[in-house]
């Protein structure tokens, strides 16, 4: 009789545990915002992004030629003073590091 009280127990806590664990992945996803990519080269050189992607981060014949050769068309977009004002050309890098000590 004991036994069986226990494995109900524990089956109501796993129950609890699971339940919790779903609302919580539920509210993630509720809450998570859309991501936005931002079509850079797109914009500087006025095309799709079709025009390299097959679909994200799938890059078609002619996104791997333009990724070849430095992501330049070798038209005269790619001089920096013919460049329209809204694309900057700014990269922000991080790479985080982890340290950890313990005795």
């Amino acid at each position: 009789m004991r036994g069986r009280a226990l494995e109900t127990s524990v089956n109501s806590r796993l129950g609890r545990i699971t339940i919790f664990r779903n609302l919580i992945l539920v509210a993630l996803c509720v809450t998570t915002p859309p991501a936005h990519a931002i079509p850079a080269f797109a914009r500087k050189y006025s095309l799709p992004c079709s025009a390299c992607h097959e679909a994200w981060p799938k890059l078609n014949n002619f996104g791997q030629v333009f990724r070849d050769n430095g992501y330049q068309l070798g038209n005269d977009r790619d001089a920096p003073l013919t460049q329209v004002p809204s694309y900057w050309p700014i990269t922000f890098r991080i790479t985080p590091q982890w340290h950890r000590e313990s005795n």
